[in-house]
């Protein structure tokens, strides 16, 4: 048997095992790393508002669908938001609960019911917008714009070749 052909021993004579690598030589670490630091700029500016950021993307995009003329279900928004059916009906039930969400029956689906915006979520939501993208820009401003815009075009990449599967 060639040198090659021998399997890998499970762990190196010193106890390291082989096939770790520094995690950040890797993209998903990388990536794991930013999107968690952007996450946490954010929950901190949402906080005095009482909001945390999935609540945030959650009213937000409940807000854009029924701007586009939608009764979005609570399965809609998850599909929308690419987030867990479960994570979002434990937001929604505290969106709900803080005012900012009603659910009501579904006008075409009897099993369903729609999620609609209230007033006071509108407030909150005129209020986190603002907040979000001052928050955003400091964050991503120190990229310049060309690296913002190639990110935004390797980001919209990798989503585009998601959504092919």
């Amino acid at each position: 048997m060639k040198q090659q052909d021998k399997p890998a021993p499970a762990v190196e004579s010193e106890g390291t095992w082989p096939f770790l690598c520094q995690p950040g030589q890797t993209f998903g670490y990388r990536l794991w790393t930013v999107t968690h630091a952007w996450q946490r700029r954010l929950e901190g500016a949402l906080a005095p508002l009482g909001l945390t950021h999935m609540q945030f993307v959650l009213l937000a995009k409940t807000a854009w669908l029924t701007h586009q003329g939608e009764a979005p279900t609570q399965t809609r928004i998850a599909c929308a938001a690419h987030v867990d059916r479960m994570m979002v009906s434990k937001v929604l039930r505290t969106l709900e609960e803080k005012g900012f969400v009603a659910r009501t029956a579904h006008p075409d689906d009897p099993r369903a019911n729609s999620v609609g915006i209230t007033a006071a979520g509108k407030a909150a939501l005129c209020e986190a917008i603002p907040i979000m993208r001052a928050t955003q820009d400091a964050y991503f401003d120190r990229l310049g714009e060309d690296g913002k815009a190639a990110l935004a075009e390797q980001l919209d990449r990798l989503i585009g070749l998601d959504e092919r599967g």
